[in-house]
C-alpha cells in the first residue's frame, strides 16, 4: 500500500485509535475463559493492570 495514498492515512488513524493510551487502548477490556486450564495465559502476561480495577 502507498504510505502516500488516502487510504493508508485511514488505515494509519484506525490502528491509532483502537491502540494509543489515550485513545481506545486504555478503554478496551478482554476477558479470558477456559475450562480446565490451569496454564498461564500468555496473551495477558504482558500488562497486569488489574491493580487499577
Amino acid at each position: 500500500m502507498d504510505p502516500a495514498s488516502r487510504r493508508h492515512a485511514e488505515l494509519t488513524a484506525q490502528i491509532k485509535r483502537l491502540t494509543l493510551p489515550g485513545e481506545m487502548g486504555e478503554a478496551i477490556k478482554v476477558l479470558a475463559l477456559a475450562r480446565d486450564f490451569d496454564g498461564p495465559l500468555a496473551g495477558f502476561a504482558g500488562r497486569d493492570l488489574r491493580g487499577r480495577l
